[in-house]
């Protein structure tokens, strides 16, 4: 949830002073992008930590000899 709220700070209040910094070639959305990817990977870790044991495990054979 940080992550996602570092986003929207980067999103909302930061790409103001980014884009007048650089005379509107650069904006806050590539961080903001990136703050959320990082926030739904990290949801994604989190949920795949919880449900470890429903994960379907390969099935290991005997030898290949």
């Amino acid at each position: 949830m940080l992550l996602f709220a570092i986003g929207q700070i980067f999103d909302f209040i930061v790409s103001t002073h980014i884009c007048n910094g650089t005379n509107g070639k650069i904006n806050g959305a590539m961080f903001e992008t990136l703050f959320t990817l990082a926030s739904v990977v990290m949801i994604w870790v989190f949920w795949s930590s919880i449900t470890e044991d429903d994960w379907p495990m390969p099935a290991t054979g005997g030898s290949y000899t």
